[in-house]
């Protein structure tokens, strides 16, 4: 595949298009793909792709997978574009309901799966990247934005772009979704733009209600490595932060350390790790210190199931909007 890409490159031509473009995302994929075999990994995307595709967006004109997710470029009448949006929206909203049980009754998948998804939804502007009559790609900001959109549908739900077109929707489908104003990193950072969510579904963060070059960024650190968390006899670290968070809910904690390869060996320049999920850790200003209390069970699981090198350093910090 990418050698045609390659070779279909020399007479690629770009051609602007108004497509509606969907971005999917999986919720809760990367934790979940260390807790199981690679094998159950890729059972289960490979299910999920496909059941998307031929159930929900089998209208697509072009898609790509994201790694735990897809991209996905819808038709839509630029001239009459009610019928397009519609089902654009409806889908998205049957794909969030319909998620927990995707898998179920599928005998392979006999296996604990990731039980939601969150979906960005944008219309406009895009350059589709052709050669012949093949589609090679798809770039532009409704691109962009669909992502930055998909990544505010937390813990699940859809969002759309203000400009979407929500008054083509049904009074039914359309009550189903909340006006807010956001800042979009790379897209909307100062002026902001008006979205729609699924507030039935997804919580928008204080973080993405305030001009993003006004944030302030605040942090905690611990330095440590496997055989001293092993020697630690308390379930909970405390860790203290530099700063009281605006919204303690928007707190990531990351576990970081060097990356190796196969055999082991340490990979120079190069890191792995994962974010803890939120029941692994809660936040606490007693006194007026501002502190994340870690589970030093869920990071011992952590570094033991990748067999990292018990001597190695290891970063876990906290990440977080200042107040």
């Amino acid at each position: 595949m990418h050698r045609e890409f390659r070779k279909r490159l020399g007479n690629a031509k770009g051609v602007s298009e108004f497509p509606i473009v969907a971005n999917v995302d999986i919720r809760g994929f990367s934790t979940w793909s260390l807790q199981v075999d690679s094998a159950q990994t890729g059972l289960f995307i490979k299910r999920v792709y496909a059941k998307l595709l031929d159930r929900y967006l089998a209208e697509a004109r072009y898609f790509k997978p994201t790694g735990d997710g897809l991209l996905v470029i819808l038709p839509v009448d630029e001239d009459r574009p009610k019928a397009g949006v519609r089902k654009a929206v409806t889908q998205a909203l049957k794909i969030v309901a319909d998620f927990p049980g995707l898998t179920k009754g599928d005998s392979a998948v006999n296996f604990p799966v990731p039980q939601e998804i969150g979906i960005g939804l944008a219309r406009g502007p895009a350059s589709r990247l052709v050669s012949g009559n093949k589609t090679l790609d798809y770039s532009g900001r409704t691109l962009n934005l669909a992502s930055r959109l998909m990544d505010l549908a937390r813990p699940q739900g859809v969002v759309l772009d203000g400009a979407f077109g929500t008054e083509l929707l049904t009074p039914s489908v359309r009550r189903l979704f909340t006006d807010e104003h956001v800042y979009l990193k790379g897209i909307a950072p100062r002026k902001g733009l008006p979205i729609f969510y699924t507030s039935e579904y997804t919580n928008i963060p204080a973080s993405a209600k305030q001009p993003l070059d006004e944030v302030k960024w605040g942090e905690g650190t611990w330095e440590t490595k496997l055989r001293e968390l092993k020697a630690i006899k308390i379930a909970n670290f405390e860790m203290p932060l530099d700063a009281i968070p605006v919204d303690p809910s928007t707190i990531k904690v990351r576990v970081r350390h060097d990356a190796f390869g196969p055999t082991g060996k340490r990979l120079a320049k190069q890191w792995m790790g994962i974010d803890l999920t939120p029941s692994d850790y809660s936040y606490d200003a007693t006194g007026g210190k501002p502190t994340i209390e870690i589970a030093l069970g869920a990071v011992r699981k952590y570094l033991e199931d990748v067999h990292i090198n018990e001597a190695w350093p290891v970063t876990i910090t906290a990440v977080f909007e200042a107040a």
